[in-house]
């Protein structure tokens, strides 16, 4: 029975340098902060940048970064599709309030294309919802850097170290 190469003689690096590496690649490209504000291109329209917000204070409680500036792009598409689908719903209840006033065959004509537009919206949102767990970054690999931690944390986090001790201790 044969005997493998000796690993001192082979050139394929360990798990370890494989690692550093990967960081030292990840920690060279840094792209910019997403505004905590909604961007000019939401200016005006209520929904989207209700979204924006939103997205913001979920990005803010994540132990890591998630978004940067390399995903504004997608998180404003979002957001545009999010207005999109509050003013079909809009649209919705100002037609079908209008047919049941009047019962016009032009108003029931029109309330349909409202809920195809409606539906379409709908859609679109939630595809793009779940594509906000698979971003560029998270295709390729690149593992975000943690987020810093603020004092408050770092002392409940002792805190709650010092309680879980003491509860074994006492076992």
């Amino acid at each position: 029975m044969t005997r493998g190469k000796p690993q001192i003689l082979s050139r394929d690096p360990g798990d370890e340098t494989r690692r550093q590496r990967k960081k030292a690649a990840e920690s060279v490209f840094r792209a910019g902060q997403l505004p905590h504000n909604p961007p000019a291109e939401l200016k005006g329209m209520s929904a989207a940048m209700r979204a924006w917000r939103a997205l913001m204070r979920a990005h803010d409680q994540l132990p890591a970064e998630l978004f940067n500036g390399l995903d504004r792009g997608f998180l404003v598409g979002y957001c545009l599709a999010v207005e999109a689908r509050q003013r079909a719903i809009d649209l919705q209840k100002v037609l079908t309030d209008r047919y049941n006033k009047d019962h016009m065959p032009a108003d029931l004509k029109d309330l349909m294309a409202a809920r195809v537009e409606l539906r379409q919206s709908i859609r679109l949102v939630s595809d793009l919802e779940k594509q906000l767990y698979a971003t560029p970054k998270s295709r390729g690999g690149v593992s975000p850097p943690p987020r810093e931690r603020t004092p408050e944390e770092v002392i409940a986090d002792e805190l709650a170290d010092l309680d879980r001790r003491d509860w074994k201790a006492e076992e």
